[in-house]
């Protein structure tokens, strides 16, 4: 009897132990497949061909730029924001959201995933036009605590807020909801000052830190038309030439073309993901950035108009790169969707304004973006992107 009540005691510690084991190896397993998300759900969202990277379904036009190395290893330049920069997103590396954003709309049940196969497959995400959208902007001004100073166009004193309201609606599909790295050298002249120089044939050495993403967002622009990088003068290096005059856009080329060759020599396809963000478009009256231009006033998109086709030369030179790239790249063209936008831009909100202190209208921001703002429609598309690369190759 004694030997036949520890039989069942032991068959029951035995049953009780094995089935915490299998309850902590369940546990285990869910953890580190959500922790560690297989690189294949990305590989499977987008076929790793080089004709993927300009097709029917791609996202043509865009800019990018990524180059230099300068003569003095020491001096960096502050990264600028938008298109006066090459941003890249390290995914492996994200920070935890500190903003609550809304549920994305689509879910992926039959006729959900349906829905989103019909639309991936006959959908320009870029031709469309901007709507009014209450449920806009999806998170609140003053909210985000990665956004400068310089962007938090609310929190600076702008009254009007139906710039705010504005979402952007292609014309066959309706988006899913989500929520330079280069750097100056200097060179010392004859009097001994020194000048800022850039080589437009290597790659900043923080290039390496590219490698560990798994999705990077390029892009450049803005800053090629300033100053002197517009001029040309002794700025321009390759190798250790130094060019008394060079030609801008000639740069741009040949900065891209550096910027192609780093990705396609250094880049895993089957890892790694490659947007290039496209040149966004600036919306001054009367004079540009340092002349009195301004955008002031302005609280409604551009609905009809010759601007709205305008499309930069620097967006052709960037389609001419990426179609002779290795690896495939995909194109955000944010440029003509951004020619609406001229109530968009900071102008004179771009500092925090305390009581009773007057606007300086003397220089206007019209090139940036306030936020929230234009710029989460870029997150969108990417969004929009990876979904319907999803619903894609479910189909």
């Amino acid at each position: 009897m004694a030997n036949s009540a520890t039989s069942v005691k032991n068959r029951y510690s035995l049953t009780i132990f094995l089935f915490l084991v299998l309850f902590l190896l369940t546990i285990f397993l869910f953890s580190k497949r959500a922790l560690e998300p297989p690189l294949s759900l990305y590989r499977d969202f987008f076929p790793q061909t080089n004709e993927d990277a300009i097709s029917d379904f791609e996202f043509v036009g865009a800019s990018t730029q990524l180059p230099t190395s300068p003569s003095s290893p020491d001096r960096t330049v502050e990264s600028k924001a938008y298109d006066e920069s090459i941003n890249e997103q390290i995914s492996s590396e994200d920070k935890e959201d500190q903003v609550p954003y809304s549920e994305p709309v689509v879910t992926l049940g039959d006729n959900g995933a349906h829905k989103l196969i019909q639309n991936s497959k006959h959908c320009d995400l870029y031709t469309g036009t901007w709507v009014k959208d209450e449920e806009y902007p999806i998170y609140r001004p003053g909210s985000c605590p990665y956004v400068d100073e310089a962007f938090d166009c609310q929190i600076n004193g702008r009254k009007d807020s139906d710039y705010l309201k504005w979402r952007w609606k292609p014309e066959t599909c309706d988006l899913p909801r989500s929520h330079f790295l280069v750097r100056e050298g200097v060179r010392i002249n004859a009097q001994g000052n020194s000048n800022p120089t850039l080589s437009i044939d290597r790659i900043d050495k923080t290039s390496g830190r590219w490698k560990r993403a798994n999705i990077l967002v390029f892009n450049t622009g803005h800053w090629w038309t300033h100053g002197k990088t517009a001029r040309g003068k002794n700025y321009y290096k390759e190798g250790d030439y130094l060019y008394p005059q060079f030609d801008a856009v000639e740069a741009y080329r040949r900065a891209l073309r550096t910027w192609a060759k780093w990705i396609d020599g250094n880049v895993d396809p089957v890892k790694q993901l490659i947007f290039y963000r496209g040149y966004s478009s600036a919306h001054f009256r009367g004079g540009d950035w340092d002349s009195g231009g301004s955008c002031n006033g302005e609280t409604e998109p551009i609905l009809k108009g010759a601007i709205l086709n305008n499309y930069p030369l620097k967006m052709k030179i960037v389609e001419e790169v990426i179609r002779e790239m290795q690896i495939p790249v995909k194109l955000l063209n944010v440029t003509k969707l951004t020619n609406f936008r001229k109530d968009g831009h900071p102008s004179v909100y771009g500092k925090n304004l305390t009581a009773g202190r007057k606007i300086s209208t003397r220089r206007q921001d019209c090139s940036h973006w306030c936020l929230p703002g234009v710029p989460d429609a870029w997150n969108e598309l990417i969004y929009a992107t990876l979904v319907f690369g999803q619903t894609v190759s479910m189909s």
